[in-house]
């Protein structure tokens, strides 16, 4: 999957509440569990937002796509692995949305 020919798998992954001192504050990779999945409410609604758990900590990524039609599938089914590990779900198959 990419945006504006720029892969967004996996996505950047920035911690949800700030912290001082030593704690990483983004992520890269196919790291934690995937435990929420949002849509974007603004129009066109193209943008999916990921919530997951790494280390006892919450981080937060998003998808863009140029298509709500796309976005909405992938939605649909990243719903279906809420609580898998997001490394699982990068080997998921998409090609049949496509």
């Amino acid at each position: 999957m990419a945006y504006r020919g720029i892969p967004n798998w996996p996505p950047t992954w920035v911690k949800r509440r700030g912290s001082s001192g030593v704690f990483q504050n983004t992520l890269r990779g196919e790291v934690g569990v995937l435990s929420q999945i949002l849509i974007s409410k603004i129009v066109p609604d193209t943008r999916c937002y990921l919530i997951i758990e790494f280390e006892g900590e919450t981080y937060m990524g998003t998808l863009l796509f140029r298509d709500a039609i796309f976005c909405h599938q992938v939605y649909e089914l990243l719903q279906k692995h809420i609580a898998r590990p997001i490394k699982e779900i990068g080997d998921v198959d998409v090609g049949y949305l496509l």
